[in-house]
């Protein structure tokens, strides 16, 4: 939404421009306008902003201040937390580089077993600037143009800015978008204003600055500590003094020695003088250093100027050569290039997702949607939308559901906070370069204040949305098979990329042992849909997506589970009801085979006949009756001692194979919906334990038999005959085997007090804990959160 003060004035009436006292004939146009200005009056009407509070900055003195936290403390002093590590790589300019700060981010994920944190590689600090200029200098960007906007002849520069400006979604000021800005000041424009603001200038003279004041700096100037005078960039600069009618100031700044520039941006209001009551523009880190292009401005120009300067400054979203997403870390006065945000629409743990939309002349990804195409035939670039993975420490913006284990902005929380989100970045950045469609793709990651966010393309729905609300149509049709079938395999693809993704570990070179990654949450929630534009009527792409359970470990050092690991109760696998299970890669398996199950009963039987297997399976559980829960597998009493069952096995329910026999004698069940069974069944849904030979398959070889089914189908649907049903009789269900749990001390005490644990709400699953004998408590893990039951 653009400014509407600006717009009134737009089409009623024209600011009248402030006047010039006459140029002194001095040497150099720098000192005529430094004179000239002097006598200037102020303009009576402003851009209406909402008041901001002015933080006073004081010179280091060596005078006396109170204790700060050295990590709420940053070089340039905008109050955001440094997450930043020393050895980061960094694109901007070396005057916006923070101090590293001792809170900096870990994580397990980040972690080389050597007692070393990872860091976020990728770190930009110049708001994408250098990426905004090498995208610009490739004509890859949208042309710079305003689009249907009323006529600009005959009113002010400032007027035309300010129009131009939009307004974010809950927040208090106005961006100018990048091609706005670019349209507007074009050589034309910025040579009259000199020509008619400035001094007496020579033609030469004046055309040398509007050459100056229009350059493009190139990424490789960006790239370097110091800009030489035929390189700069005073663009920015301009609108800001447009924006508070001062334009022919302009070469005052360009004349001063001090070499001030658009790079030096943003400056900052620093107090001065006796008694620190005036405010004047310094660099930022360099406080003592005047600005002599400023010295003939009252204080109101230099406050005024401080707080325009943010209105062009928006960030630029890019990855790293369109594949390396890249965290910008903002200010807290930074203006996001949101022309849409929903708020928060789907919360839970430490974070919550919003929906945005970015103007399109503030980002640039590869492989995003293509933009809709109006019915005039004008494309419509403001209508791509983006996920917003929020990792929020303060509970009254939006979250409700964080830890109170916590105090709010505790240390402690902040910590934890940082670790989740610096994990995710570092994980989906091995997978987010784009060469596998079915890993979701972090795009950007951003931190500001307290408000740490990842950046996703936006999904059209989830799996378990499309399985409720979506027919899979005919199922002997060939084009909805061979769209399964390419998803399943497109997704074991993916799997198979975490799986095998291989990385020494530094401390086990010698031993030449790599780290392995699993995913951990495998889940229709967790596999999201993206329909195509271009054709609507395809049933889109499925995509793995929320990384935030993801791990890596060494095929040595397998993880044993730990019950105050969160998971989705239905598809978690039966080790993590047994004790000593260890928690590998073949923990996806499982749960991709539970995923495999209930794809196929939708594709054949609709949302209906998945509704069914979903009841089918609610069985209460052996140990605690007063439970109805939905997992494949359950867990089952083989012998007592005494008045307490010990000796426990696990093995899939019965309700499951049963069902599978359904589905193959269903009347259009194929020959590829019987071998993708025989996969599940047989190589998927293993209960496995150590030392029992029972293995299931891994990653490689699931993505292999689900290619071979592919070939085959390819092959019967080129056949005279073509697809085909073949169902099968059905059969009687023999008793499953099952893998028995060890005895130990523990599962006795355990189910001592098995009557004490069983008294939780009923639509939750459970999760076998392990006593603590110091407190004689029992722990019982549900839905992902401890339960503690005294035993007394």
């Amino acid at each position: 939404m653009r400014n509407c003060v600006a717009f009134d004035i737009l089409n009623h009436r024209r600011l009248s421009s402030p006047s010039l006292s006459n140029p002194c004939p001095y040497k150099t146009a720098a000192q005529r306008v430094g004179l000239g200005r002097m006598t200037q009056r102020q303009p009576e009407i402003h851009l209406e902003q909402s008041p901001q509070e002015e933080i006073e900055l004081t010179p280091d003195d060596g005078s006396q201040r109170p204790p700060a936290d050295p990590s709420l403390m940053a070089t340039r002093s905008e109050g955001l937390p440094d997450i930043t590590p020393p050895n980061l790589i960094v694109t901007g300019p070396e005057s916006e580089i923070r101090r590293p700060n001792p809170r900096r981010l870990t994580s397990d994920a980040g972690s080389d077993h050597s007692g070393h944190s990872r860091i976020i590689s990728y770190t930009v600090f110049d708001r994408g600037e250098k990426q905004y200029a090498k995208l610009r200098c490739s004509n890859t960007l949208p042309p710079a143009a305003i689009g249907k906007d009323p006529d600009f002849e005959g009113h002010s520069l400032w007027e035309k800015l300010s129009f131009m400006k939009e307004s974010p979604p809950n927040q208090n000021q106005a961006f100018l978008p990048r091609g706005y800005l670019e349209a507007i000041l074009t050589e034309k424009v910025v040579r009259e204003a000199i020509a008619e603001r400035g001094p007496e200038l020579s033609p030469e003279e004046i055309l040398r600055y509007t050459r100056q004041v229009c350059r493009k700096a190139p990424p490789s100037e960006l790239e370097s500590e110091t800009e030489s005078e035929t390189t700069k960039s005073y663009l920015k600069i301009f609108a800001l003094l447009a924006l508070i009618e001062r334009e022919a100031d302009i070469i005052l700044v360009i004349d001063d020695k001090s070499g001030i520039c658009d790079a030096d941006l943003p400056l900052q209001a620093v107090a001065v003088g006796p008694g620190r009551n005036r405010k004047v523009l310094r660099r930022r880190g360099s406080p003592n250093e005047p600005l002599a292009c400023f010295n003939q401005w009252g204080m109101k120009l230099h406050v005024d100027f401080e707080r325009e300067q943010w209105s062009v400054l928006s960030p630029f979203f890019a990855k790293e050569n369109g594949e390396v997403a890249q965290f910008y870390q903002l200010c807290d006065n930074d203006i996001l290039p949101w022309t849409y945000n929903s708020g928060v629409l789907h919360q839970g743990g430490f974070s919550f997702i919003s929906q945005i939309k970015i103007h399109p002349y503030h980002y640039s990804f590869p492989n995003t949607k293509k933009p809709a195409t109006l019915a005039n035939g004008h494309t419509n670039l403001f209508d791509e939308k983006f996920a917003v993975k929020h990792f929020k420490i303060n509970l009254n913006a939006g979250m409700s559901t964080m830890s109170s284990s916590f105090p709010e902005n505790s240390y402690q929380a902040q910590d934890d906070i940082r670790k989740e989100f610096e994990q995710e970045i570092e994980i989906l950045n091995r997978f987010s370069d784009g060469k596998n469609e079915h890993l979701i793709s972090l795009l950007a990651a951003y931190g500001k204040g307290m408000d740490y966010c990842l950046l996703f393309p936006w999904a059209d729905y989830d799996l378990k949305t499309l399985w409720k609300t979506k027919s899979p149509g005919p199922p002997l049709d060939k084009e909805t098979l061979e769209w399964m079938v390419k998803q399943c395999l497109g997704m074991a693809g993916g799997l198979r990329k975490i799986h095998n993704y291989k990385t020494k570990s530094m401390n086990l070179l010698q031993d030449h042992h790599r780290i392995y990654g699993r995913h951990g949450d495998i889940k229709p929630d967790n596999i999201l849909v993206f329909l195509d534009p271009a054709n609507p009527q395809a049933r889109g792409t499925l995509v793995i997506t929320d990384f935030g359970l993801t791990r890596f470990h060494s095929d040595h050092t397998k993880t044993y589970f730990k019950r105050d690991i969160p998971m989705t109760p239905t598809y978690r696998p039966p080790e993590c009801d047994m004790h000593g299970g260890s928690v590998s890669r073949s923990f996806d398996i499982w749960s991709y085979g539970c995923v495999l199950l209930e794809f196929v009963t939708w594709y054949l039987g609709g949302p209906e006949l998945l509704e069914r297997f979903v009841e089918k399976r609610k069985t209460p559980d052996p140990q605690l009756p007063s439970i109805k829960s939905d997992q494949f597998f359950e867990i089952v009493r083989s012998k007592s001692i005494g008045d307490v069952d010990v000796t426990l096995s696990a093995r899939v329910k019965m309700e499951v194979l049963e069902f599978e026999s359904d589905l193959r004698s269903h009347e259009n069940c194929s020959d590829t919906i019987h071998s993708i069974l025989d996969l599940i069944m047989r190589r998927m849904l293993v209960v496995e334990y150590k030392g029992t030979g029972r293995e299931r398959a891994n990653g490689e070889q699931v993505h292999q038999e689900l290619k071979d089914i592919q070939e085959r189908l390819t092959k019967a649907i080129r056949s005279p005959q073509g697809l085909v049903a073949a169902p099968r009789e059905k059969k009687t269900v023999d008793v499953p085997d099952a893998v028995v749990m060890p005895d130990t001390e523990e599962i006795r005490l355990l189910y001592r007090n098995r009557d004490a644990i069983a008294q939780v709400p009923e639509h939750c699953g459970r999760v076998l804990g392990a006593a603590d004998h110091s407190s004689r408590r029992n722990t019982s893990q549900i839905g992902g959160l401890t339960r503690r039951v005294s035993t007394n």
